[in-house]
């Protein structure tokens, strides 16, 4: 499975973090369980990033897709993709294989307008119903999907534009929870891998 992010996404995403376990707040003690790590840090402009996980994946970066110094939680730079076909491709790897184990996805966002459906991160970007997850904005709520939009986990309080957001999604004991800014604001059932 091919990783992508931010295809039809308008804003701004800094970091991108993968992880098979779920992380704690004491911080590295779990860094060989993080399998993608985007700080984006560079030059405003690029179009190339390091991953800094251990897996050291490579990216491609995508139509307009590029680091960018215009808007940054951390650091000078953040990833900026215009909402026009921008796009980041990681190659397959078993790294994106979660089974039905313990993960955890998170990302900060910052959205520069708003749009009724956003892809941020996918295995497959054909659509709702391709059965590979998918992290999205939809009617301005983040949701992730497990394979259909029908088994998805989805705030229930809207993102407003301008505004940065720290986001996490994280199984844990065959839940699925979403937290918003630190606070848990979903947790279901997860019957899926």
């Amino acid at each position: 499975m091919t990783m992508k992010t931010g295809k039809q996404y308008l804003g701004i995403i800094l970091t991108l973090t993968i992880a098979l376990f779920i992380t704690s707040a004491t911080g590295d003690i779990y860094f060989d369980k993080v399998k993608l790590l985007l700080p984006f840090d560079g030059t405003d402009g690029a179009t190339s990033t390091t991953d800094f996980s251990n897996s050291n994946h490579s990216l491609v970066f995508g139509g307009d897709a590029k680091v960018s110094a215009a808007k940054s939680k951390y650091g000078e730079t953040s990833c900026y993709f215009d909402g026009n076909g921008d796009y980041l491709t990681v190659a397959d790897s078993e790294d994106w294989s979660f089974g039905t184990g313990d993960f955890t996805v998170e990302f900060w966002i910052w959205r520069s307008g708003l749009k009724n459906s956003e892809g941020i991160i996918g295995a497959n970007p054909t659509g709702w119903q391709s059965g590979a997850p998918l992290i999205a904005v939809h009617d301005n709520k983040i949701l992730i999907t497990e394979g259909k939009y029908n088994n998805r986990t989805k705030a229930t309080t809207p993102l407003i534009a301008s505004t940065w957001y720290h986001i996490a999604f994280s199984r844990r004991s065959g839940n699925m929870r979403l937290f918003i800014n630190g606070k848990m604001v979903e947790d279901s059932q997860d019957a899926h891998s």
